[in-house]
């Protein structure tokens, strides 16, 4: 009997090791134990020809707009301040695909309610969508990246959903220049960094000086644009012109979310 007990423990032992063997395997690192950033990029996104704005309140997420620090935040995305297209993305290395699954449109598969399971906190944590508020379509998708100079490139659907935002617009973060830099400097502190995109400035002789592009994108620390269509049929040359002139622009603050 007793030998019986002991073999049934050692079999619910290690069903509990298996599913949590499956459960960490299935979660990529970056979500397993995730890493602070903070960086940014402008969408605009249509779906069967209807406009998502982003600045509607059921995209919006609540911040604490007076911190200024490095810490890992809760949540690894989101919109606010009513903005439309500016996405705030606040853990390393989210992928496109990740940050449609986390309004519900999901492209990437594994469980719709959840990106996947974080480790760093204890055993292990849902990550939890923010919500299902972009609509359902099983039309193709088609993608166009805006350069810096004002090219439009169309690019493969895949490389947005698959390759983390770094990868993909080919540009780093300012946080991970830095990171780079001082991988050997132990004093180097995180809590100096600062990502903007909000509207206040930090001081009032910054509120009559003028900014180029280049500089708010650098201040702003926006890795790039990008115009996403999912529809039946490709989008005309002149539309995709047309819609890559038509970005928010970028405001000037001191630090923010």
């Amino acid at each position: 009997m007793f030998t019986l007990l002991i073999g049934c423990m050692a079999g619910i032992l290690i069903f509990i090791l298996f599913i949590l063997g499956v459960v960490y395997l299935s979660t990529p690192s970056h979500l397993r134990n995730p890493e602070f950033a903070h960086h940014h990029f402008r969408i605009q996104m249509w779906v069967e020809g209807e406009y998502i704005d982003f600045g509607q309140d059921r995209f919006q997420e609540g911040y604490d707009d007076t911190s200024c620090g490095a810490g890992l935040t809760e949540t690894p995305i989101h919109f606010h301040d009513n903005k439309d297209q500016l996405v705030h993305i606040h853990w390393d290395r989210i992928r496109g695909g990740e940050v449609l699954k986390y309004y519900g449109m999901n492209r990437i598969g594994g469980p719709d309610g959840y990106l996947g399971f974080r480790f760093d906190t204890g055993l292990f944590d849902r990550i939890p969508i923010f919500d299902n508020v972009l609509p359902e379509s099983n039309q193709p998708m088609y993608v166009y990246q805006i350069l810096e100079d004002g090219t439009v490139v169309e690019r493969s659907y895949k490389d947005f959903l698959d390759q983390d935002l770094e990868t993909f617009f080919g540009r780093k973060s300012s946080l991970t220049i830095q990171r780079e830099e001082v991988q050997s400097n132990e004093s180097f502190n995180f809590l100096a960094i600062k990502a903007n995109a909000h509207n206040d400035v930090s001081t009032t002789s910054e509120e009559d000086k003028e900014y180029t592009e280049q500089e708010l994108r650098e201040i702003n620390n926006l890795l790039g644009d990008v115009l996403i269509y999912i529809q039946n049929e490709k989008p005309s040359p002149e539309k995709v012109e047309q819609d890559a002139q038509n970005f928010v622009e970028l405001g000037v603050s001191s630090c923010g979310g």
